[in-house]
This record gives structure tokens, C-alpha cells and sequence, in this order.
């Protein structure tokens, strides 16, 4: 600081003036003729005598000195004037002077690396004069902003993988609602706010502000149609989530369709949701759940799942809580959505950090997060990036892809060859131990380095072995030459459980029962005693099977000689009437079912026998003979146009033998039969002819199936029964003859008043319909006369047998 300048009190002019040190010691020599004791009034703190001797001492101890400056400790030079150049800020509080790096509001340019300290609102300009630049913000005090912008010809490009929020690549809306109304996503879309839509501070989630909607015409638009197709079209999970306080119910949160002729989707505040196909009003999904309490702010996503065990599934949270759960309707289409995304049209109310990522952020109930989404906030030409106390924020800016902007977390992890060993807070000391390890510390980069294997190199091409449990090679590190024996393999039933592509390379295994099995590269037949072994792709066999030392007593190639083999060892497969499995048995059975032989008679008369006949030999004009299944069938045509078959009068009943029975014509012409030798003689029935029965007839009874309309096959039977279950419909009869009597037993069941309706071939006395007994298992009967074949039937009702 100059020194201050001396105030003389001149008695003469009886006021004071004000001098230069050079101008006071003039004025001092051209007046020491006065007294030498002249008075003078105290100018400043710093000049406090009252006499000009005092004064004269207390100046030139305030004479100013030479500045000594020092870089790291070593004297640089001295001067008197402090000029803070472009790049540096200067500030002056009491004695001292204060250089800080970083200027308000200006723009810098540097090489390759620049450290700079931050101060609030500080303004940063970047120019880059090389191809890769690094800049490091120093932050010390409390949170501060630091706003970037490119003073160059570089373009500032903010990176995805921005730390602390795993989906921010696949985040492809954000609006934090903060400061200004734009989408900080890694893919910026372009927004439009329609009505009075705008940042507020009656309310807010986070901050101090959030985006209001009145009601009335407001809405903000996203993007272009096509951005937003991965909504409706089925193609990926998506979550779409946002801080919202409703106001009312009314107006529509989130749209990109309004009907059913288009595609998109449709969420509105009352809790409906609607994906449209496009096709003919069918709908994807469609349903609703209870939307988010009014007057204070929920947590309200939305997420899709393509892939959710039963089929596609859409999801309702509301404040971390599964609220609904809809299934897919019919398929999604593909295709533009009809308009771009609408977001809270005619809602009433404030939206904080809205969001959409093409990733299921939620599977289950869930804690909303109590901060602000993490995100590089880009306003304008400005990047606004959050400072954490005491942390370094580095930006790199890469050539190919721009600038990569970092976002830091309060709580750092710690890991170990890429696993997390632990996670801290703030950090004060980074300690390391142990033999093998360095640390050097360069550009702010603590690197520590260790002389010990790293975990890349173990098991590694080109690395080196590890031991396993056991304290042996694993055998998957060994060569490929190298076997290990994993003991017996069931080829049968493929126990222990092989298939290519699992296996360690060397593995070998022996076939203890053997079989043919499809490993995963076609059919292997394995013997007992191979092996098979895995190649590091596939099982292969090696064929290992056991060699029989003799056969038969003679060794090297056998042939197969007479009286190897006797007829009891070898195997018959059992099939017609031959139940036995070996050759010796089959030929003892054939033995004993061979064929008797053939005795021919003319009307009763023995013919003659030749031993068991081989040969059946029909002579005759007309005559054929036919054999299936081991009979013989000879035709003999008659006089007419139909084969005919004469039987000649027996004198007597003949005598068949066992297991027979003869049909024969007795002498006064009636068909008989007789069974064995001992059996009874019966007449055989014919048709037109008066017969007399000697046991009863009949046929038997048929069941009727219950259903609403009964059918009835009258080639059945002649007598039907059926038990109503319910008021049914009797159908006519099909294949019904004339001169035949039908009877019905009708039984009602254990409810009974069953009604029974009847087809139109049924015809009753005086044209009306009876009604059936109505008491519970009553049972009444219907009887029929079929007066022409297929046509009507005149019936009539027998009631209430008990």
C-alpha cells in the first residue's frame, strides 16, 4: 500500500495543506527560520506526531520497499508493481495481495493441461490450441457452479457414461426443471413450451424450482415423431418416471397418440393408460390404476417389459410401490406415432426431473431416489457440472468424441483389480502398504503400482498358471495333450450328464454301459470299456472297447461252423400263434399245432384220407378259390345269378367230432346244427317260415345319450332308455322299418319336472304331445309303431310306473 501523504497546518493561511514528502522537506527547509517548535496536526493512522521532527521520522519509515518475489521459495526478482495478467484474478484485503488463477467472465487460452480454481458463478472460457486438453477444476469451499463455454473452435460434446446413474446412456429424456426448461440427456431433444408453461418456485421436488402446468393450454412437446416409436412398438423396456405434483385430475400426462386409428400411447392424470396398435381401435394395453395422491409430490414411472415371463407387461409405480400390472392384448405395430411426445397437456400442476430411459430401471417395489438425477446440465453454450467440496472435477476433451465431462459422487469406490473392496466418504489420506508397491503422484493422478502378478495375467494366454484348491493346475490351464480321468460314464442314460461345450479340455471318462447317444454333434455309439474324451469343443469316442480273447474255443478271424449253437441257444422273437422264444421251443409248439389231417366226405360218406392235405385243387366251370389269413374259400356258383350253397338231407343227425359243430338239413327239411358228438340238435331260424321258439328272444336294451337334443339310431336296438338332466328335445329316429315296435323308458332325475319335446315323426292321439310325470326318478313309457320305413311313428305315453 503507497504511503499517505503529510498535512501541514499553516498558522498564516490558518488552514491545512496537503504535500508530497519532496514538496514537505522544501517547505521545511524554507521555514526552519521559524520556530522550531511549530506544531503540526495528525494527517493519518499512519502519520500520528504532532511536531514536524516526529512526522519527518514516522515518513520515511513508511518509504515504499522493493517487492521480493518467490516461485516455490526461490527468489525470482523484485518490483514495485503487480500486474495480473489475462487468466489470473487479484484481490486485495488489508495488507495483503492475493493472485488466484481463473478469470470471471474471460476467456483463456492454453495448452495442453491447466489447473484452475473455482470461485461462484465463475465464468471458464476454453480454447483449445492443442488436440487433447485436460482441465481441472479445484473446488474448496461449499457446492458451487461452474459454467464451461467454448471460446474456440471446438465443440463441447458431453459423453454418456456419466457416473453415479448406470442407465444415463440409455436415458433419452431429462428435464431437472432447474434454472431452465431444457433436456440434458445425452441426446438432447429439442423442447417446445406451449401456453403458459414455465419454471416455478411455488413448489419443488429438488432445488428451488419445478415446471408448472395451469391447466390451461399448457403442454411441452419432445423431440419428432419417430423419436418416441420404442413406446408403442413393442421393440425394448422402457421407464418412463417423474417427480409430480397434481393438482386436480384432469388433462393428459404423457401422449403420443389421442385414438384408436393411430399408434402411440396415452397416459392421462386419472390414472388410464392406453398403447394403440392403429388397427380398427384394437389396443395393446389398456387399463388404469389410482394416480398419485394431489397437493404434495409423488414418484410416478411407468416401464414396459418385452420379455416378462407370460408375455409383454406393463407396470405402474407409484412412490416405489407396484400399483398395476397390465397384460399385453394383441400384438404391438411398428411405425412413426402420430404425434411427437406430448407432456402434461391440460394438467394442473408441477413436474420435477422427468425422465425416459430405454431400460427397465425397476423390476420390483423400489425407494425413489431422495437427490436429483445425475446429469451434465447443458444450457445454452454453457455446461453447468456440479463441484463437490474438496474434489477434483477433470474435463478431458478427446478429438473423437469430445469433451468428457466426469459427474462426481460423495462417496468414492474403492477396488481391487475392477472388484469393490469398499466405499468412503470425503477422502483426507490414501495409505498403502507392502513391499511390492509405488505410488507416483503426477498431474493430480495418484498412481500406485504393484510388482505383484495382476489377476489379467492369471489363467491368461501368454500368463501364468494358477493353482486350484487342491494345489494342482487346473486342468484347463494344462496342454491339451495333458488327460484327466473323471471316472465312469453311463452312455445309456448319459449319467454324469455330458454335452459340448462343457467340459474342461482333457477330461476323459469310461463307458460303463453302453449305448448311442447325440451329444450336441451327431449320434456316437459307445461300447463298453471306450472312452470318450473332451477336445475343448466337443466328446469324442475312443474306441477302447474290450476284445473277446476265443470263440467257441478257436481265436483270430471266426467263422461260424455247424454245432456251434444248438437249437435252445438261439432266440425266437415270439409272433402269430407262436408264443416261444427260442428256436427249440418254437418247433416243439409248431409240433404239437400242426395240422390234422383232412378227412373229405359226399354227404356223410368218408371219401377217403391222404394224410394231412397240401393242396386244395377246384375244378369246375365257375369255381374260384380264395385264401386269406389261413383259410380256404371255395365259390361254387349256382343256376342262378347268386352263388348258392345246397345242403343234402341227412337221414340221420350226424356225429361232429371235438370242438366242432355240423350244420346239416334233416328229413323233413328243417336247418339244423348239432355241436360235438354229445351236443344238443337246434333248429336254425329262417325268415319267412312259422317257427316255434323254445327260448326266449329279444334284443337288448340301448342307453340313450341325455343331451339338449337325444339321438336315436334305431338299428340299435328295439328298446332305448335315457334319464333326463334337464328340458330336452327327442329327435326322430333314424333307420327305422316298418312293422317295428320302438319303446322308450323315459326317467326324470333326482330333480325332476323335466320337459321332453319330440320330433315331428312322432305322432300321439289327437295330434297333442303328452307331458312326462314331473316327480323326481318318475319314470313313464313311450311306445312306438313305425308305420313305414324312415317315416312316422304312432306313439303313445304310459305314465308314472312306481
Amino acid at each position: 500500500m503507497a504511503p499517505s501523504r503529510p498535512v501541514l497546518y499553516d498558522p498564516l493561511e490558518n488552514r491545512n495543506t496537503a504535500i508530497d514528502l519532496q514538496s514537505f522537506i522544501q517547505t521545511m527547509d524554507a521555514i526552519a527560520q521559524y520556530s522550531g517548535d511549530r506544531v503540526i496536526t495528525a494527517a493519518s493512522d499512519d502519520i500520528t506526531a504532532t511536531n514536524l521532527d516526529a512526522a519527518i521520522a514516522q515518513l520515511a519509515g513508511l518509504r515504499q520497499k522493493l517487492i521480493e518475489f518467490q516461485l516455490a521459495g526461490v527468489t525470482q526478482g523484485n518490483g514495485t508493481i503487480i500486474n495480473a495478467g489475462s487468466g489470473l484474478g487479484m484481490g486485495i484485503a488489508g495488507d495483503v495481495v492475493t493472485l488466484s488463477a481463473g478469470a470471471t467472465a474471460s476467456s483463456q487460452s492454453f495448452g495442453s493441461n491447466l489447473i484452475l480454481s473455482t470461485t461462484p458463478d465463475q465464468y471458464i472460457g476454453l480454447t483449445a490450441t492443442t488436440n487433447s486438453l485436460t482441465v481441472s477444476l479445484q473446488q474448496t469451499g461449499v457446492d458451487r457452479v461452474t459454467h464451461l463455454y467454448n471460446a474456440g473452435a471446438e465443440t463441447f460434446t458431453v459423453l454418456g457414461n456419466i457416473e453415479g446413474d448406470p442407465y444415463y446412456d440409455q436415458t433419452k429424456l431429462l428435464i431437472l426443471g432447474e434454472g431452465t426448461i431444457v433436456d440434458v440427456s445425452p441426446t438432447p431433444k429439442a423442447l417446445t413450451l406451449t401456453g403458459n408453461t414455465a419454471l416455478s418456485t411455488d413448489f419443488a421436488k429438488f432445488g428451488t424450482q419445478a415446471i408448472k402446468f395451469d391447466g390451461t393450454g399448457d403442454y411441452l412437446s419432445a423431440g419428432a415423431i419417430g423419436d418416441w416409436n420404442f413406446l408403442h412398438d413393442g421393440t425394448t423396456a422402457w421407464v418412463f418416471d417423474l417427480e409430480i405434483r397434481l393438482t386436480n385430475t384432469t388433462g393428459t400426462i404423457l401422449a403420443t397418440a389421442t385414438s384408436g386409428t393411430q399408434k402411440g400411447i396415452n397416459i392421462a392424470a386419472n390414472g388410464t393408460i392406453v398403447v394403440y396398435n392403429g388397427t380398427g381401435g384394437q389396443t395393446v394395453f389398456s387399463g388404469s390404476f389410482t394416480p398419485p395422491a394431489t397437493g404434495s409430490f409423488s414418484h410416478l414411472a411407468i416401464g414396459y417389459n418385452p420379455a416378462a415371463v407370460g408375455g409383454a407387461k406393463l407396470y405402474v409405480w407409484v412412490n416405489g410401490t407396484l400399483a398395476t400390472t397390465l397384460t399385453q392384448n394383441s400384438a404391438p405395430a411398428t411405425g412413426n406415432s402420430a404425434t411427437a411426445l406430448i407432456l402434461g397437456n391440460q394438467t394442473t400442476g408441477y413436474w420435477d426431473a422427468v425422465r425416459i430411459t430405454t431400460a427397465l430401471r425397476y423390476t420390483g417395489n423400489f425407494t425413489p431416489s431422495p437427490t436429483v438425477p445425475p446429469s451434465v446440465q447443458r444450457i445454452g453454450t454453457y455446461f453447468t457440472v456440479p463441484i463437490l467440496p474438496g474434489i477434483n472435477a477433470t474435463f478431458v476433451h478427446d478429438p473423437a468424441v469430445g469433451w468428457k465431462v466426469p459427474f462426481l459422487l460423495p462417496q468414492f469406490q474403492f477396488r481391487e483389480e475392477g472388484v469393490n473392496v469398499a466405499a468412503v466418504g470425503q477422502i483426507t489420506a490414501l495409505n498403502y502398504t507392502g513391499a511390492s508397491q509405488t505410488a507416483t503422484l503426477a498431474g493430480g493422478v495418484l498412481t500406485l503400482n504393484s510388482t505383484a502378478i495382476a489377476a489379467s495375467e492369471k489363467g491368461a494366454v501368454n500368463g501364468v498358471a494358477t493353482l486350484d484348491g487342491s494345489g494342482l493346475i487346473p486342468s484347463s490351464q494344462m496342454p491339451v495333450s495333458a488327460m484327466e480321468f473323471k471316472g465312469t460314464w453311463n452312455a445309456s442314460t448319459n449319467t454324469p450328464t455330458l454335452i459340448d461345450g462343457t467340459g474342461n479340455t482333457g477330461d476323459v471318462y469310461r463307458v460303463s454301459v453302453a449305448g448311442t447317444r447325440n451329444l450336441g454333434s451327431g449320434s456316437q455309439t459307445f461300447g463298453i470299456a471306450d472312452w470318450i474324451l473332451y477336445n475343448g469343443t466337443i466328446w469324442q469316442r475312443v474306441i477302447n472297447t474290450e476284445s473277446v480273447a476265443s470263440v467257441f474255443g478257436r481265436s483270430g478271424i471266426i467263422s461260424a461252423q455247424s454245432g456251434d449253437y444248438t437249437a435252445t441257444q438261439i432266440t425266437n422273437t415270439p409272433a402269430g400263434n407262436i408264443a416261444s422264444t427260442t428256436v427249440q421251443a418254437a418247433v416243439n409248439e409248431l409240433d404239437t399245432e400242426k395240422q390234422a389231417a383232412i378227412q373229405w366226405q359226399d354227404e356223410g360218406s368218408n371219401q377217403g384220407t391222404s394224410g394231412q392235405g397240401t393242396r386244395v385243387n377246384a375244378t369246375g366251370a365257375g369255381v374260384t378259390l380264395s385264401y386269406s389269413a389261413g383259410t380256404v374259400t371255395l365259390n361254387i356258383p349256382g343256376a342262378g345269378t347268386l352263388a348258392t350253397l345246397t345242403l343234402q338231407e341227412q337221414g340221420s343227425a350226424p356225429t361232429p367230432g371235438a370242438n366242432e359243430a355240423t350244420l346239416y338239413v334233416d328229413a323233413t327239411q328243417i336247418l339244423r346244427y348239432r355241436e360235438e358228438s354229445s351236443g344238443t340238435i337246434n333248429q336254425i331260424a329262417v325268415l319267412g317260415r312259422h317257427q316255434t321258439y323254445t327260448a326266449a328272444q329279444g334284443t337288448a336294451q340301448s342307453t340313450l345319450t341325455d343331451a339338449t337334443n337325444i339321438s336315436v339310431n334305431a338299428a340299435l336296438s328295439n328298446a332305448f332308455t335315457v334319464t333326463l338332466g334337464g328340458n330336452r328335445t327327442l329327435d326322430n329316429p333314424t333307420n327305422t322299418i316298418s312293422g317295428f315296435t320302438y319303446v322308450f323308458r323315459i326317467v326324470q332325475d333326482a330333480t325332476g319336472s323335466r320337459t321332453l319335446a319330440y320330433g315331428t315323426n312322432y305322432k300321439f292321439p289327437g295330434g297333442t304331445a303328452p307331458v312326462l310325470s314331473n316327480a323326481p326318478n318318475a319314470v313313464d313309457i313311450l311306445t312306438c309303431y313305425c308305420a313305414a320305413n324312415g317315416g312316422n311313428l304312432n306313439c303313445n305315453l304310459t305314465k308314472d310306473f312306481r
